[in-house]
């Protein structure tokens, strides 16, 4: 128990087991992600014309035009200062498609593969980890990365392309002088590792706080939630709650955004420094006719040029370490093994009869706590009801969510029809089980959408004569728009008995070989109670079904009666039985009955 728990335990993740995951993502987009490099570099080749066509005009155009008297010589040079600029914006269209392609489509793919992980995992991750603080992860990280899929990465390629064509430019013009401007480089780069390494860090933590702020948006504005601040009057609690760590959010923010910032007072100072250094040393070179006056004044504009790549690719490293800090919450997710898995060659669970047997199943929610079941065994047959009774906490809704593979078991073993239910895919065996809670949960959707969870290809008179079995269709005709309804978040429209005899009805459209009735009757009044259990004897006919009940009124015609108490099975038997050995089930069922009526 104490692995399952700790095996997904978050730790930092090497960085090159994110970039592992992030050129897996970016592959099925490799020919895109070509044409947009070429773009980029395409793109950068013609940022560099300008400086040589200013230097052409001084140098060339402008004497041979005073040797003829005409400005023709003009033309070409003043031409292509006109055309660049528009070609550029054209490559630049291209790269921005090609580079947001990418990025929508790599995001799209990481939200799917995300969702996907989500769902394989055991009822233990939802019932640990918020549903905003999972919600954060699908989509707030994902739009983050996106960020610099489409903007931090063309920058860095175009800046590479820049600095690599303006440093052989510069060579070309006077090595003496690109020696003396590369001799600035390094103290542009040093300080870039390790502000990287904060800057991930800190982003990490930023989009943590994030996902917390969104998990308790998710928590205060639910309906469940909207309503308990109202009865209570604690909204404005809640509301300094969301303040605090709305302001939690800015403040990490803020720090994340200053991250580094000390470093653009350094550059800054340099490219100031650096074209006058130039100026001098070139100006002395134009004195003793070693260059001209155009070589210098192109230099000097390729000097800014330089600078300008050298300081974005600074700007872009400490961009690319904060997506790394917030990929890496997703590469979290990824590489979490699911607790509740098929095994390797797991067979298909077909022509189900529904005999379960439970062998010296013993589990545990925490391994620092006692189990919730410990050491159980029963056996339900096909076409029995087998109600499962006790105190709250006995281990009776445990038992119902092992049997579907909610949990597996860390002792023991559950079978149906003689197979163990872990050695059979999850699939197949979810396709034999139904399931009604105590807890109904309803999309905010209609209620055909509802109903047709259980079974998508279902027919309107399915859908109608299953309502009919629920005792629900009457309600629904009157509804203003029948089955094409919405019920609003969990049903709420409905009232608690409704969205009861909704799930009842969907259970039954499923006509599962398993049921299992969680409370399924304790929203309902003892007339409808009795009408649905009516209703329930031919669906349970022929069928397995596990029934949990406080309300001992709803299982007294029970085939077996399971007695938990703390975790253990401590009787079973019929009604009558029970009663007779004076047990657990008979204190039970004296606090429920007086004088033959049920005390509610």
């Amino acid at each position: 128990m104490a692995t399952l728990l700790s095996n997904n335990s978050a730790s930092p993740r090497p960085i090159s087991g994110v970039w592992r995951h992030a050129a897996a993502l970016l592959r099925p987009y490799w020919k895109t992600a070509l044409l947009a490099i070429l773009a980029v570099m395409v793109g950068s080749a013609v940022g560099l014309l300008p400086p040589l066509l200013v230097r052409g005009l001084i140098d060339d155009a402008v004497p041979a035009g005073r040797s003829i008297g005409s400005a023709m010589p003009l033309l070409p040079y003043v031409l292509g200062l006109a055309l660049v600029p528009l070609v550029a914006c054209l490559i630049g269209l291209a790269q921005d498609y090609l580079t947001n392609r990418i990025g929508l489509g790599v995001t799209s793919d990481l939200r799917n593969r995300l969702f996907r992980q989500v769902q394989k995992q055991s009822l233990r991750y939802f019932a640990a980890t918020p549903v905003g603080e999972i919600a954060s992860r699908v989509s707030d990280d994902v739009t983050e990365i996106r960020t610099a899929i489409t903007g931090s990465v063309p920058s860095l390629c175009g800046s590479v392309v820049q600095l690599g064509g303006t440093l052989l430019i510069l060579f070309c013009v006077s090595w003496p002088l690109a020696l003396a401007a590369c001799a600035t480089l390094p103290l542009f780069l040093l300080p870039v590792h390790r502000a990287g390494r904060r800057q991930r860090q800190m982003a990490k933590e930023a989009q943590e706080q994030q996902g917390r702020l969104t998990a308790l948006l998710a928590d205060l504005l639910n309906v469940g939630g909207y309503m308990l601040m109202r009865l209570f009057n604690r909204g404005e609690e809640a509301a300094r709650r969301f303040a605090e760590q709305d302001v939690e959010v800015r403040r990490r923010r803020l720090k994340l955004v200053l991250t580094g910032r000390w470093m653009m007072l350094f550059f800054t100072l340099l490219t100031a420094l650096g074209p006058a250094a130039i100026y001098w040393y070139g100006g002395m070179m134009v004195i003793n006719g070693r260059l001209s006056i155009g070589d210098v004044v192109a230099f000097v504009a390729y000097l800014t040029g330089l600078y300008g790549p050298v300081m974005q690719l600074a700007n872009v490293s400490l961009s690319l370490q904060q997506s790394l800090g917030v990929f890496g919450r997703s590469v979290e997710l990824l590489e979490r093994t699911p607790e509740v898995q098929d095994r390797p060659g797991a067979a298909e669970l077909r022509n189900v009869r529904g005999d379960i047997q439970f062998d010296h199943v013993t589990f545990a929610y925490d391994p620092d706590r006692p189990p919730a079941l410990d050491g159980v065994s029963f056996r339900a047959r096909p076409g029995q009801l087998t109600a499962l009774v006790g105190p709250s906490g006995a281990g009776k809704t445990t038992a119902a969510y092992l049997l579907p593979r909610f949990y597996d078991p860390q002792k023991g073993e559950i079978r149906i029809d003689g197979m163990d239910v872990r050695d059979v895919t999850q699939r197949s065996l979810l396709d034999q089980v139904a399931m009604v809670t105590q807890d109904t949960y309803l999309f905010h959707d209609t209620i055909r959408a509802n109903l047709l969870h259980a079974r998508p290809e279902a027919t309107q008179a399915e859908l109608e004569t299953a309502c009919r079995t629920a005792h629900i269709h009457d309600v629904i005709r009157r509804l203003p728009d029948g089955y094409d309804t919405v019920v609003g978040e969990r049903g709420v429209k409905l009232s608690g008995g409704q969205r009861q005899r909704l799930a009842i009805a969907r259970a039954i459209l499923k006509d599962p070989r398993i049921l299992i009735l969680d409370e399924a009757t304790s929203a309902l009044d003892s007339r409808s109670e009795r009408s649905i259990q009516r209703a329930l004897a031919p669906l349970m006919r022929g069928r397995t079904t596990l029934a949990i009940a406080h309300r001992l009124s709803t299982i007294l015609s029970a085939d077996l009666i399971l007695v938990l108490d703390q975790g253990r099975l401590v009787e079973s038997g019929t009604h009558k039985e029970l009663l007779r050995r004076g047990g657990l089930y008979a204190r039970l069922y004296r606090e429920q009955f007086q004088g033959g009526r049920a005390v509610r």
